[in-house]
This record gives C-alpha cells, sequence and structure tokens, in this order.
C-alpha cells in the first residue's frame, strides 16, 4: 500500500537555496541502514554460493540441469563459476 502527496516548497527570499528528500534525518542513520543491508547481503550471498557448491559437489549442476540457475542477471555460465570456485579453494 502507498499513497502519494504532493508539496510545493517556496523560496521566498533572494539567496538560492539547495534542497534534497532524505530517508533519513542524518548521515549516520544512513550509513548504519546501509551497512546492515550490506551485512544481510554478503549473508544471503554466502548462503547461496554455498548451496550452489553443496550442488556442484553433489553433481547436480550441468549444463542440461534446468531446475539450477543462477536467476539473476549477472549470473555466471558454468565456466566462470568453476573457475571462481577454484580460485575461492
Amino acid at each position: 500500500m502507498f499513497s502519494h502527496q504532493y508539496y510545493k516548497i517556496v523560496n521566498k527570499s533572494s539567496v538560492p537555496i539547495e534542497f534534497s528528500w532524505r530517508a533519513f534525518a542524518t548521515d549516520i542513520e544512513e550509513k548504519e541502514k546501509k551497512e546492515r543491508l550490506n551485512a544481510q547481503l554478503s549473508l544471503e550471498e554466502a548462503d547461496e554460493l554455498q548451496e550452489i557448491e553443496a550442488q556442484f559437489a553433489d553433481g547436480k549442476f550441468n549444463d542440461e540441469d534446468d531446475e539450477v540457475s543462477l536467476d539473476s542477471d549477472d549470473s555466471y555460465d558454468n565456466s566462470e563459476l568453476n573457475a571462481k570456485l577454484e580460485r575461492r579453494r
């Protein structure tokens, strides 16, 4: 659910000002939120990589296997993923 609300900001002074909407009251709050999100994403990425490595170890990941995929815009093909896994070892 969401709603729209419109505001008009008028500068009646002769001094130009810069204005921007912010999601957080302070830079510190924004930084903390970004750090929490980055930590969460890192955990999710590690879990997904661990799952992929387990599938490789079980022999479940090959070119003909349609059930296993890396559904993302930056997904790797099999050779790239194998090279990445080798570098990690």
